[in-house]
């Protein structure tokens, strides 16, 4: 009888085999899918329906172990409908693999509940081997929570919310806890009944899991303006990503937008990152948001004028977003570091393709405009056709990257010190020297700015014979130099200037970093001065095979360079003929003449007395000045030195003041090269029959 009562089937087992049935052919359908199902767990959920009957030891060998998340078929007939929360603790055996036991015991094990692809909710505990708690994990199963998440948060740092799977949110639920309110809104405007009991479900998990956050963050924080504050540990609770921060960087007043906030219990190096944006905040006890270093913009107690001045500065940045010739002073961030006082070239693309590895990696608390990792490739992303947003203009940075065309480095400058160029229109007509030369100088490069300078002109292959290259020969101190800054200024052009020691090296390097330098060139629209090109220019020679390289490249580079360049040299004599054909215009400077001299001291102390001329500055002194037999870069040194005198006596420039520098000079060249000093004066007829002084169109 007792026999026939175990052996009798109760509706309750029948039931319970029939349910059985149902998952092995749901599993069989998983498989068919190949999602893996081999998770064993034991679940601790409120609707407890197993019995001793459920429960099942894994065969040997046991199957391999999936993650949490691969333990339920995405594609199961009503996944997530049901409005509950089943909790799942993971656990590590002796070998290493990650099992579940039922709460509560040690040796039982269990295979998944029939039920929990049901549940809205999941929540996986996982654990060390040691048995301490490692992190905890909620999967939303729930369609219906899924779409709340996506139309209210739209975007969460390390959460994937745009997903036909699971969505994995690991405590504290940072996201839950920032969009609360607007996930209680949703759910009072929702009319639908499933989606407000599964909301209330998920609000009511996060309430409960930072109830003691939550409540310190009501006494701390919420409602107390400016005097809102939080501990160390619950920092997390005022930065929402996406949010406004304000930060001094440099002693520069700065706003960025919040990505993400991380806790490190233990000390880390950062190796990479896909962005700086991390500040180390470390402090003990509760300190008010505005003591951070950095904090949200809404707590700064002048917000207004901040956004005003970040706002105006924003659209500054916007404004340079291009290639802009503009001048720089104050200090510079450059890869070479000075302070800057000059003209600089104003270009994000040709920085990114020109510095691929910056000085230095970025330090903890510190904003790079333009960072990616492991210092590779940097980015340049194209301005919107209308324009920034009005946050996106608060977020600029306050530099920009550009080159110094005085340093000959790139670096990163600041807005505030940018401003438009006062180019010295009348420079060139300042410049002492015949005026048939100056006029043609004048009309060959400013049609060579023009649109239809060709004119069809060009060799005959295409590329080539597209430049105007025009050479400058003449002794030290005559004007070479000035002329091309001066017709720079004057057509309001940029003036890249080369020297041999920046592509010194082999033929090889030379030709690299000169195919740079003058595509930066053609870019810019700029002039170009290499200065002392006699190193690149020289005769060649059969032992010299180094030498010859040297030049063989330059020769052609010069070929098919497409802009304007100046080369200027005080050794005519030694260049090799075959430049001869490469050069538009071989103009000669001759040594200055007693009249050169003069008009020369009159214009430099004139600018010097601030535009007035002195009336001393005639009759014997400037007789004796203009047959001193100095160049233009001595009589400008003189001059100088002249003002300084002045300016520390606090008084107007005297004769004095000139004759003292004046003397100085002499005394030197007398002391220390007489010889060179009489070479230098030698009558005007003797350097024109050794450089052939005249003017020559080749």
């Amino acid at each position: 009888m007792a026999r026939r009562r175990r052996t009798s089937q109760r509706p309750g087992v029948a039931s319970s085999v029939q349910t059985r049935a149902t998952r092995r052919r749901q599993l069989e359908l998983a498989e068919q899918k190949r999602i893996k199902y081999a998770s064993v767990a034991t679940s601790s959920t409120r609707d407890s329906e197993s019995d001793n009957s459920d429960t099942q030891t894994p065969s040997s060998p046991q199957p391999e172990v999936s993650t949490p998340s691969e333990g339920f078929d995405d594609c199961l007939d009503h996944e997530g409908e049901d409005a509950e929360l089943h909790v799942y603790e993971v656990r590590e055996d002796t070998r290493g693999q990650k099992v579940s036991l039922r709460t509560g015991t040690r040796s039982e094990m269990s295979v998944l509940r029939d039920r929990s692809y049901r549940a809205c909710m999941v929540l996986w505990r996982h654990y060390h081997q040691n048995r301490e708690l490692n992190y905890v994990e909620l999967n939303i199963q729930s369609p219906h929570l899924k779409r709340a998440l996506r139309e209210v948060i739209h975007a969460y740092p390390g959460i994937i919310l745009h997903t036909t799977g699971r969505v994995a949110i690991r405590e504290p639920p940072m996201c839950l806890f920032h969009y609360r309110r607007e996930l209680q809104a949703y759910l009072e405007a929702s009319s639908e009944p499933t989606m407000r009991n599964h909301l209330k479900l998920l609000l009511g998990y996060m309430e409960k899991t930072l109830e003691r956050e939550i409540r310190h963050y009501e006494d701390a924080y919420e409602g107390r303006g400016l005097e809102a504050s939080l501990e160390h540990q619950h920092l997390w609770m005022g930065y929402k990503p996406g949010e406004l921060l304000f930060v001094v960087m440099d002693g520069v007043e700065c706003v960025a937008r919040m990505s993400r906030i991380i806790k490190v219990v233990k000390p880390v190096r950062f190796q990479r990152s896909e962005e700086i944006d991390h500040w180390k905040i470390t402090y003990d006890g509760c300190l008010r948001m505005s003591q951070q270093v950095i904090y949200p913009l809404r707590f700064h107690p002048e917000e207004q004028r901040v956004r005003m001045y970040l706002s105006d500065r924003g659209k500054r940045y916007q404004r340079l977003a291009g290639v802009f010739h503009r001048f720089c002073d104050g200090t510079a961030k450059l890869f070479d570091p000075h302070g800057v006082k000059h003209r600089i070239m104003i270009d994000a693309g040709e920085f990114r393709r020109s510095i691929r590895y910056p000085a230095k990696p970025p330090e903890i608390n510190s904003i790079y405009m333009l960072y990616m990792p492991a210092w590779g490739e940097y980015p340049t992303f194209p301005m919107p056709a209308d324009g920034l947003s009005d946050e996106e203009l608060l977020i600029c940075h306050y530099e920009v990257p550009g080159y110094s065309l005085a340093s000959k480095t790139w670096g990163a400058f600041h807005i505030d010190h940018i401003r438009e160029i006062d180019y010295n229109i009348n420079a060139f007509s300042h410049l002492v020297f015949a005026e048939d030369k100056k006029r043609l100088i004048q009309s060959l490069v400013q049609r060579r700015s023009s649109p239809d300078h060709g004119l069809g002109f060009d060799d005959h292959i295409k590329g080539k014979g597209k430049g105007l290259i025009l050479l400058l020969h003449g002794p030290p101190g005559v004007g070479k130099t000035f002329t091309a800054e001066s017709i720079a200024d004057e057509t309001r052009r940029p003036l890249l200037t080369v020297s041999s020691g920046q592509i010194i090296g082999s033929a090889q390097v030379v030709e690299n970093r000169l195919i740079g330098l003058l595509s930066m060139a053609t870019d810019w629209d700029a002039l170009v001065l290499v200065d002392e090109a006699d190193v690149f220019m020289q005769e060649r020679a059969v032992e010299d095979l180094e030498r010859n390289a040297l030049v063989s490249t330059f020769l052609r580079i010069l070929e098919y360079f497409q802009g304007t360049m100046f080369l200027t040299t005080n050794r005519a004599e030694t260049l090799d003929s075959a430049f001869h054909s490469r050069i538009h215009l071989s103009i000669s400077y001759p040594p200055l003449s007693p009249a050169a001299l003069g008009e020369l001291w009159i214009n430099g102390t004139t600018r010097a007395c601030q535009g007035i001329k002195p009336e001393w500055l005639s009759g014997p002194l400037l007789e004796r000045l203009s047959n001193s037999g100095i160049n233009g870069r001595e009589v400008k040194n003189i001059i100088s030195m002249a003002h300084a005198l002045a300016q520390h006596g606090r008084r107007p420039m005297q004769p004095s003041d000139i004759l003292c520098g004046l003397d100085a000079l002499e005394e030197f060249g007398t002391k220390f090269n007489s010889d060179f000093r009489v070479g230098r004066r030698r009558p005007r007829d003797s350097y024109d029959s050794t450089c052939n002084g005249s003017l020559t169109n080749t």
